[in-house]
């Protein structure tokens, strides 16, 4: 579940960041390695803030070292709260614009990408949490 305003007694287990990578009305997925926690489910370019690092920065490096491609006009959208099964986070939203450069993969990570328009994105086997974020970017 994801809330707009802090919940009462959140308490953050970490910090996200998600970068919503557009092109023609298309998203960047990332499909989760089979031996990930989550193998086979579809997600943005993310990942967890390191100590002493901005969300900025955080997705920065995420996106580097999940696309291999260097985006430095990424836009914040929105901070959000995230409570999951017990594990409760901040999650940072960005978006950027991509050309559908290729895309390196790291296999321990994913397994494959598509684009995808953000409407039929909700018909996939989405991270947690990943359906709602569609549903408040793109107000559908």
């Amino acid at each position: 579940m994801i809330f707009i305003s802090k919940p009462e007694k959140f308490e953050p287990d970490f910090e996200a960041t998600g970068c919503f990578c557009e092109n023609n009305g298309k998203i960047l997925l990332l499909q989760r390695a089979s031996r990930d926690k989550f193998g086979g489910f579809w997600g943005l370019p993310s990942g967890k803030i390191e100590k002493n690092e901005t969300p900025y920065q955080a997705m920065l490096r995420e996106l580097k070292e999940e696309t291999g491609v260097q985006k430095p006009d990424i836009e914040f959208f929105k901070k959000i709260y995230v409570q999951y099964n017990g594990t409760q986070f901040t999650y940072y939203i960005f978006s950027t614009k991509f050309e559908k450069e290729k895309i390196k993969l790291i296999e321990q990570e994913h397994q494959d990408y598509c684009w995808i328009s953000p409407k039929n994105a909700l018909n996939l086997k989405l991270i947690h949490h990943l359906d709602d974020c569609i549903r408040l970017f793109y107000q559908i």
